[in-house]
């Protein structure tokens, strides 16, 4: 379990960096970041790195991606001050049981 949960918060990351990078939606950062962790790897085996440096390319992909999520986290902060009603509403209807 938790490593399905940290390949999935390693690859959104990497997908952060790299949408940064060509400056497209950040809500394509899933797919991208799959794609960008089955490219990074293949390629560094093309070119027969050791399996602990494939590793620290994705993982540097991942910790840039944080470093990225953190810069925005300050605008998110204020958006979310700004629009507290909604905010409100919607944790309102994400904690309510349908089952």
């Amino acid at each position: 379990m938790f490593v399905g949960l940290a390949f999935a918060a390693l690859s959104v990351l990497c997908g952060v960096a790299i949408s940064r990078v060509l400056r497209v939606p950040t809500s394509l950062a899933p797919v991208i970041g799959l794609a960008t962790v089955a490219v990074v790897t293949s390629w560094a085996t093309a070119i027969n790195l050791p399996p602990s440096i494939r590793s620290g390319c994705v993982v540097a992909l991942g910790i840039a991606g944080f470093g990225v999520a953190m810069m925005a986290a300050r605008r998110a902060l204020a958006t979310m001050r700004a629009r507290r009603f909604q905010v409100t509403v919607l944790d309102a209807a994400v904690s309510i049981p349908t089952g």
